[in-house]
């Protein structure tokens, strides 16, 4: 209690020298997000922020907002994260803390500070397993901290199964086939295009992804391995894209699958778009940080959801092989950052710490809404994850992931991985067509698979090669300015 009493006491000071036009000379600790919401929203964002100001009045906590760009046609939209940060840079204000979008990117930029010493004794940083603490960690420097972690899978509706008498039980762990045959079960094709419809699944565009890494357990994401580089020239990507095309299309027998319908189709057989947010769909591919509004809407009595028992189970295990796409979000400190101590313990807040968790988890039982969790703790805490799975009780399956799975593939690569978007998608393949040009026209059957595969392989590692060899000369370039400064 006096401790409690003594910082409100040092606050309500602080607050009455400026009161009264006294100058503020605090240290201001600047920190940018792109989950701040507004002013006006107070999200659990901006309310852990304020909730750290009230434990540091010693400091000034002051959040730089993303400018506002107006569009040709008069909207309005937020000005990217890239050039917001060069803009910040270039006047040599960037901010303390913030989320990190690129990693690599910024490390070749010199936005982010080398981390590993603060990190090196500190007893939450302990709890964070090594593969999740380490996922910024180049040579010797460690460049962010883990913010959040999220998983890329399936969401069940046991409401929509029980609605249709279908008794058929969908548990983390089931197979590839048998998640099929379940969403295949629990559809209905609505012949007289009344929006009476139920569809089965979605997500089955996704497959070239993250299935090659069932079929292969030394693949990442999109058949990446760190030391190799890419292989789309394998029989595990050829097995996943060979069965992503005999379920896309091939119909009739496949119009339980919701890609296979366009907009037309989807609105006559279920009156709107997104079947899921009506109640209208079995299986939904998406990611776990959709879990705040779905969850939150089997709570609103005006809403379709309400009343529905939702859950996540991850993605299916495939021939005893079964790894989880996870989605990592960074928080790092800037380069040249005054004052670092105070930065990192606002980081931490922000991120993994047990304190913050805690705090988050407070907010919001005080406030479902606004205040409500998208993301599960990482750090190994026990009385975190209880408290955690105390605000989603009938999310079973989610939790047996939470607390039991160990293998993961990274759909957040392309923050970690020199040049990934142009691997995959932007960078040149020969003169007229870049990657993900080719890619789709591989998924389509406009380009033959085994006439490109090996010449796609090539490129994907060049475009790989280039980038990690700037990256490296980033790194070198680090470790000197390290050392002249010792």
């Amino acid at each position: 209690m006096r401790k409690i009493f003594t910082l409100s006491i040092i606050s309500f000071l602080s607050l009455l020298l400026v009161a009264c036009g006294q100058k503020d000379d605090r240290p201001v600790i600047t920190y940018a997000g792109w989950n701040l919401g507004t002013v006006e929203q107070n999200n659990i964002e901006r309310q852990m922020i304020q909730a750290f100001q009230q434990m540091h009045p010693e400091v000034k906590i002051e959040v730089i907002p993303r400018p506002i760009q107006i569009n040709e046609d008069g909207t309005e939209t937020d000005i990217g994260w890239f050039d917001f940060f060069s803009t910040r840079a270039s006047t040599g204000t960037l901010p303390d803390v913030y989320q990190v979008a690129d990693i690599t990117t910024w490390i070749i930029q010199g936005w982010l500070d080398d981390v590993s010493d603060l990190v090196e004794n500190d007893p939450d940083f302990a709890l964070v397993p090594d593969d999740i603490a380490n996922d910024a960690r180049y040579d010797e420097f460690l460049f962010a901290l883990p913010q959040a972690m999220y998983y890329y899978g399936f969401f069940i509706n046991r409401t929509v199964y029980e609605n249709m008498n279908n008794s058929v039980d969908i548990e983390y762990g089931i197979t590839l086939d048998d998640l099929l045959s379940a969403a295949k079960s629990n559809s209905y094709y609505d012949f007289a295009g009344e929006g009476l419809g139920v569809a089965g699944i979605d997500g089955i565009n996704t497959f070239i992804e993250w299935l090659p890494a069932q079929f292969n357990d030394e693949l990442d994401w999109f058949t990446f391995n760190e030391s190799t580089g890419y292989h789309l020239n394998s029989v595990a990507f050829e097995n996943a894209l060979t069965r992503q095309k005999s379920l896309l299309n091939n119909l009739p027998a496949n119009k339980y699958i919701l890609n296979n319908l366009d907009d037309d189709e989807r609105s006559a057989q279920y009156g709107i778009s997104d079947p899921w947010s009506v109640g209208k769909q079995s299986i939904k591919w998406a990611a776990s940080y959709n879990m705040r509004d779905w969850v939150s809407f089997t709570k609103d009595e005006t809403h379709a959801l309400y009343g529905h028992d939702i859950d996540f189970i991850g993605t299916p295990s495939v021939d005893g092989t079964h790894k989880i796409p996870v989605i990592m979000d960074h928080v790092g400190i800037a380069r040249g950052t005054k004052n670092r101590q105070i930065a990192y313990e606002l980081a931490k807040w922000m991120s993994f710490g047990v304190d913050g968790f805690k705090k988050r988890i407070e907010i919001t039982k005080e406030n479902p809404v606004s205040g409500a969790i998208n993301f599960a703790p990482f750090t190994q805490d026990e009385d975190l994850i209880d408290a955690y799975f105390e605000l989603y009780p009938n999310m079973t399956e989610f939790r047996k992931i939470v607390e039991t799975h160990q293998y993961f593939i990274r759909e957040s690569l392309w923050k970690t991985t020199p040049g990934y978007w142009n691997s995959r998608a932007n960078g040149a393949y020969d003169e007229s067509n870049n990657m993900g040009e080719v890619i789709n026209g591989i998924i389509e059957g406009t380009i033959a698979y085994q006439d490109v595969k090996d010449n796609l392989n090539t490129r994907a590692n060049f475009h790989w090669n280039q980038a990690k060899a700037q990256f490296e000369e980033a790194i070198i370039a680090y470790r000197n300015q390290q050392s002249s400064t010792e």
